[in-house]
């Protein structure tokens, strides 16, 4: 496919920091990654879950 990228997933609770996570960001973006951040709370609930419903999306809407 021309002019895809791959893709970076991040999760922005992994940092201890947000200059850690902005430069983290940064790295990946100049490497020439399409960078993707997730953040989760306590009330996020089972993560398995979400990721079910995003595969599913994906297969239901194919680009």
């Amino acid at each position: 496919m021309k002019g895809s990228r791959l893709t970076r997933y991040l999760w922005r609770n992994d940092f201890d920091s947000e200059e850690e996570y902005e430069n983290t960001k940064q790295y990946y973006r100049n490497l020439g990654y399409r960078v993707v951040s997730f953040a989760c709370n306590s009330g996020c609930g089972d993560m398995s879950v979400f990721f079910r419903q995003l595969v599913k999306h994906h297969t239901d809407n194919p680009a």
